[in-house]
């Protein structure tokens, strides 16, 4: 039976009426303590907002409200509109100095509950400690005016989380190598396991690359940064099999669910092409989309296979967001694209996260198959118009 201190704080507690969401954690305290950590992302700038703490946002748009019964922690946003905000939930007594397998159990045996309330759009949302153990979990994320529960737990905090996929087919790959290094120096390796997964402890705090590589695979090499809030960092790495011509991954995370890549450019011969999941054109006799992704994270991968004589141009677009024209979806959705040619990775893009739309032109590649930034950042609802 759910604990009936939690009970009440959630029925209990008076909310903000000129709010457009409140969000309400609640827990067992006689079982285990824990706090919530809001993610908060507006305007390129990401603020932790903790709720432990009375701090509210910088811009008081987040604001922590004082306990009323029960155990827990209250939030209220008063603008979602233009904002992104991760919901995290973590063992609030976790040592990583003096970590213990218990501390992973303590979420659960607190039986701890997210409650959002959702005045703006008239829906309430319940999300519940997934059946895992774990230090800290996401229970989703606000985005567009809206809550998207994504429940997922993680081991720890202050970890590196490395999931490798096939960039052609998605499937995970195991005994993929991991070197890590912090200033330059290596501090760290592993190999995945049979889910592709690899998680690795940091002790410090600050910059980080990860070389990552398999043999028959092109390496590629990322940077990542840890900073004091300790909250997971997560790496979504597609692998290309070794190959001369241009292959283009995008990867990204829980949520927006669906984004969709783009491709125009000159048919052989004559004429020209847009591909997208809906329009898969053959091309050279030859599918480019060799996969679509609905379903969050990705890959979707675009190969061109004997590129022909023309300007190519690649971009994505936010399909789960696509009637919200000033959508920050896709810049705060982890999203990257990685470009392959020449048998090695040619060029990495990520978003600006200052910039809204709902489409990214994010680069072309010109008749000397020189590959050029366009970070072009726009609104279309309709697919097919995506390059007009």
């Amino acid at each position: 039976m759910r604990f009936l201190g939690a009970l009440a704080f959630i029925l209990s507690a008076v909310l903000c009426l000129s709010a457009d969401m409140d969000i309400i954690v609640a827990y067992d305290a006689f079982a285990g303590d824990a706090t919530t950590v809001i993610q908060y992302m507006k305007d390129g700038k990401t603020e932790y907002i903790r709720g432990h703490l009375k701090s509210p946002s910088k811009d008081n748009n987040i604001r922590i409200a004082e306990r009323f019964s029960g155990d827990g922690q209250q939030f209220s946003i008063e603008n979602t509109s233009g904002i992104q905000a991760h919901i995290w939930v973590a063992n609030h007594f976790a040592d990583e100095d003096l970590f213990d397998e218990s501390m992973l159990s303590v979420l659960q045996e607190a039986e701890v509950t997210v409650v959002i309330n959702d005045h703006k759009n008239r829906v309430s949302h319940r999300v519940e400690v997934p059946e895992e153990p774990g230090m800290i979990f996401l229970a989703g994320t606000v985005s567009d005016g809206a809550f998207h529960p994504s429940p997922k737990m993680y081991p720890k905090l202050k970890c590196f989380y490395l999931n490798v996929v096939d960039a052609e087919t998605g499937n995970p790959l195991p005994d993929v190598q991991a070197e890590i290094r912090f200033r330059g120096n290596p501090i760290s390796t592993g190999s995945t396991d049979s889910q592709g997964e690899l998680a690795m402890q940091l002790s410090d705090y600050g910059d980080y690359t990860v070389k990552i590589f398999k043999e028959g695979y092109i390496p590629v090499e990322h940077s990542f940064f840890l900073d004091l809030n300790e909250i997971p960092t997560l790496l979504r790495v597609p692998l290309s099999e070794e190959l001369k011509e241009y292959r283009i991954v995008l990867t990204w995370g829980a949520f927006p669910t669906d984004l969709d890549a783009h491709l125009a450019g000159p048919m052989p011969g004559s004429g020209t092409f847009h591909i997208w999941w809906q329009n898969k054109v053959l091309v050279g006799g030859r599918n480019f989309l060799d996969r679509d992704d609905t379903n969050g994270y990705g890959p979707e991968t675009i190969t061109i296979y004997v590129p022909a004589d023309g300007l190519y141009q690649y971009a994505i677009h936010n399909f789960t967001q696509r009637h919200a024209s000033a959508s920050t979806g896709l810049p705060g959705s982890q999203t990257r694209v990685d470009v392959y040619a020449n048998g090695k990775l040619e060029q990495s893009f990520r978003p600006d996260p200052s910039q809204k739309g709902t489409v990214w032109h994010v680069f072309n590649i010109t008749e000397d198959k020189k590959i050029i930034p366009v970070n072009r950042y726009s609104h279309q609802s309709d697919s097919k118009n995506i390059f007009k």
